[in-house]
């Protein structure tokens, strides 16, 4: 966690610094929200400076993938191999079940929550809410969570589920025109210096119209 009330960049650098002395295969870095409702909220502590926290988000990246870290999603970064398999099954959105108490899962086009009851739970009663996800919710999510890697999304692997070609979309087609987004062989991603505004971005694929292949 980075980005808390009075730090500085240069406390920043020695946190990452402690982190590659321990030599772990795997890092998670996130910027700290200051939400209603919490302890820092009600304190009155207020964000830091969007360009600081701009800066200590680059200088992260950059330290880390120096030092043999691949950035391969928005606030994760792994040794070769170690990319977590967890996390990558909701970044391609696939289905998954959600065990224990306010547990969430997806399963046949159905996201569920679990209810945070324990009295019910263990009477059985376990499920606190669920929504079936139509065409569209569905290719929206595919965008917001597809876009999180930094390689982006599969053009193959998009064609094999929804039997239409990316650029058919025309979020794509603008944002490959306006430049924030890029593609190769294989995928088309964020470009690298848009990833910090990614939220931005993401957000437009949630005005995707049902008209898919035509809009």
């Amino acid at each position: 966690m980075y980005a808390l009330p009075g730090e500085t960049l240069e406390e920043v650098m020695e946190d990452v610094s402690f982190i590659l002395s321990l030599n772990v295969p795997h890092v998670s870095t996130y910027s700290l929200m200051i939400e209603p409702h919490t302890k820092l909220f009600q304190q009155n502590q207020k964000p830091i400076d969007e360009d600081l926290d701009a800066q200590m988000y680059e200088k992260i990246c950059e330290i880390l993938t120096h030092h043999g870290y691949e950035h391969y999603e928005i606030s994760n970064f792994s040794k070769p191999g170690f990319c977590s398999k967890h996390n990558l099954t909701y970044w391609n959105n696939e289905p998954y079940y959600g065990f224990g108490l306010g547990a969430s899962g997806y399963i046949k086009n159905i996201r569920y929550e679990n209810t945070k009851s324990f009295q019910k739970y263990i009477r059985g009663s376990f499920l606190f809410n669920e929504e079936t996800m139509d065409d569209l919710t569905e290719l929206q999510n595919t965008f917001l969570l597809g876009f999180r890697k930094i390689k982006g999304i599969s053009k193959k692997e998009f064609y094999q589920k929804y039997s239409f070609d990316l650029h058919k979309i025309n979020k794509i087609r603008i944002g490959l025109e306006k430049g924030y987004l890029e593609e190769n062989k294989e995928y088309i991603y964020i470009k690298k210096q848009y990833i910090y505004e990614s939220n931005e971005i993401l957000l437009e694929f949630l005005e995707i119209e049902r008209s898919k292949k035509n809009e």
